[in-house]
């Protein structure tokens, strides 16, 4: 601990049978290498530590363990083939030049806030999992939301939808998170997996479509008093001389509903009144809560949908 390395610092195919502790060491010579290091369900600790070896590597090892809050990496340092099998503590780390994580795995979440970089490593070749929450049971919202950004600075959009969708995910599991915001992530969620499907949001306004002319099909239609298969659940016109399909009829109700933005035909309109209701521009009030309903949704799928093909193609 607080030990100086003015030579080179080799730990090449070094077993640790313990925790090893480098708090506050100095690397200042040519190589500060771990490479093929064997860790017997040890920590490493390098709290504080200062490398400013011209190359700093770590590489092909599993750590159960591993500290470098306060650490300071002075010159360029890469991490290749590590398996970080635990916590691993980052906190106020300072990389002042370059920082590279080749094939390494994280059994748990990094969270790299309060770490300073002059430019964030790339995320596509570290292998994040997906965990909502710590071992402690406190979510890793924070966590997703450094990575999210990280992944912005770099220009990795997918990685930054990638870690946005986690992050939402995880409010689930904090007691901060109002049942309201709660209602609304599971909702987008089931839409449009946060904003990331196109298929989505056409199956769901396809379903809402679909439900709306059941439940319209089923409020007018006539049930005889000795039903039969022939007779039972049959829709007719309200006003006899109106040559309209009543099928057809509750299909351009739905669709005129569902896309509230295109012009209506006042002639087609009041067809579909009279077809329905008996009247010509009258509508129960029943219809018009579901016709405002299924606009409402129908919007919100068309908007789901505009926002993943934007998140698809990349647009901003």
């Amino acid at each position: 601990m607080g030990a100086d390395f003015c030579g080179d610092a080799v730990f090449n195919y070094t077993e640790f049978c313990r925790s090893v502790d480098f708090g506050d060491a100095t690397f200042k010579g040519g190589q500060a290498l771990f490479e093929e290091v064997t860790f017997h369900r040890a920590w490493a600790h390098f709290a504080g530590a200062e490398f400013s070896a011209s190359v700093t590597r770590f590489r092909g090892f599993c750590v159960q363990g591993v500290g470098f809050s306060r650490a300071i990496f002075a010159r360029n340092v890469a991490f290749n083939d590590v398996r970080f099998l635990g916590s691993c503590d980052w906190k106020n780390a300072d990389f002042r030049e370059v920082l590279s994580f080749t094939d390494c795995i994280f059994r748990q979440v990094p969270d790299f806030n309060f770490v300073t970089f002059k430019q964030p490593p790339h995320l596509a070749t570290m292998h994040i999992p997906w965990s909502p929450k710590r071992s402690d049971g406190v979510p890793n919202t924070e966590a997703y939301r450094k990575l999210k950004q990280m992944a912005k600075d770099v220009g990795d959009h997918q990685h930054e939808l990638k870690y946005f969708a986690y992050e939402l995910y995880s409010k689930l599991y904090s007691d901060r998170t109002s049942k309201a915001h709660k209602m609304g992530i599971v909702i987008y969620r089931a839409l449009s997996d946060f904003g990331q499907s196109l298929m989505r949001p056409v199956v769901s306004a396809l379903v809402f479509f679909g439900l709306t002319a059941v439940i319209q099909w089923t409020i007018l239609a006539e049930r005889s008093a000795c039903p039969n298969i022939e007779t039972v659940w049959q829709v007719e016109c309200k006003f006899e001389k109106e040559r309209v399909n009543p099928i057809s009829a509750i299909a351009r109700e739905r669709l005129n509903a569902a896309l509230l933005f295109l012009p209506t035909n006042r002639v087609e309109q009041a067809s579909i009144s009279r077809c329905l209701y008996g009247d010509e521009g009258y509508k129960p009030f029943w219809s018009k809560v579901m016709n405002t309903v299924h606009s409402l949704l129908s919007a919100a799928c068309l908007f789901l949908f505009g926002l993943g093909v934007r998140n698809r193609f990349k647009m901003k």
